[in-house]
């Protein structure tokens, strides 16, 4: 069950984490055609109106004051109605990777690795059908081949999650470019099979889709070998996800900061 340490709305103390706690709840009883909140931690006229409407519509409350309290009858509802809502069936995903055979530069152990632009970083193409669309800029490869490993071709089981340490909350479901994050986690965290310059480095465990970086350096490592996206895509790209599946515990229910399984991820040509 959520919590909150202070006042959210009309006249609250409206801290960010707060904020972001209720705004996360309100949108799990906002099906169509009420539209969702943005999760930003910022208290507005849209957040307020959101509150007022659910103290009409689920606390059956005749004149609303826009606010919820630690504790109160409107926090209890939002935790409520039967338990937590359910995502809006999706699926299953697909996401494929297409690379073309062509290489990035910026990488050690690969032609042009003393280019760190973002020009020719991101040598493949992602695309996501099977419910939710979308193509998107990506790259396959680590920041060193010669210690680390880029995702063999074939087909891998994909996962939602989360990206760093961390315990995940309905607050954690917005973008985020660093820390702990929203991501999508593929095999389950388990391992896969990878290619590098190092002979005896074919697996990898722990990889996940995330968002790449604008700049990097050597001394600033920026993939272990995860398939990782446009800076300027990457907000676009984990959205399709956090407003499909609107559940804290779609995102955690395998535990590892592991969620349920919504589909395949391919690498190929």
């Amino acid at each position: 069950m959520a919590t909150i340490t202070s006042s959210v709305g009309r006249g609250g103390t409206n801290l960010a984490q707060d904020v972001s706690s209720v705004q996360s709840l309100l949108n799990r009883h906002r099906n169509a055609p009420l539209a969702r909140l943005d999760v930003d931690g910022k208290i507005g006229p849209k957040t307020i109106e959101a509150i007022e409407e659910f103290q009409r519509r689920v606390v059956k409350l005749s004149n609303p004051d826009g606010r919820v309290d630690p504790n109160g009858k409107t926090l209890t509802a939002l935790n409520g109605s039967g338990g937590p809502a359910t995502s809006t069936p999706v699926g299953p995903i697909n996401i494929k990777v297409s690379h073309g055979n062509k290489q990035p530069t910026g990488v050690t152990g690969l032609p042009g690795a003393a280019n760190t632009t973002t020009a020719t970083r991101y040598e493949s193409t992602l695309t996501v059908s099977g419910g939710l669309t979308g193509s998107f800029r990506c790259s396959i490869y680590p920041d060193n081949m010669n210690v680390k490993g880029h995702l063999t071709d074939g087909s891998y089981p994909i996962y939602l999650g989360f990206h760093k340490a961390g315990t995940p909350q309905s607050a954690d479901l917005v973008v985020r470019t660093n820390g702990f994050r929203a991501v999508l986690v593929v095999n389950a965290n388990n391992s896969v099979s990878v290619k590098s310059n190092l002979s005896s480095k074919t697996t990898a465990t722990h990889i996940h889709i995330h968002n790449g970086y604008n700049t990097w350096n050597a001394s600033t490592p920026m993939s272990e070998g995860c398939v990782i996206l446009h800076p300027a895509d990457w907000s676009n790209f984990i959205k399709l996800f956090l407003d499909k599946f609107t559940n804290i515990d779609d995102w955690k229910s395998t535990g590892d900061r592991v969620g349920k399984k919504i589909g395949e991820l391919t690498i190929g040509v």
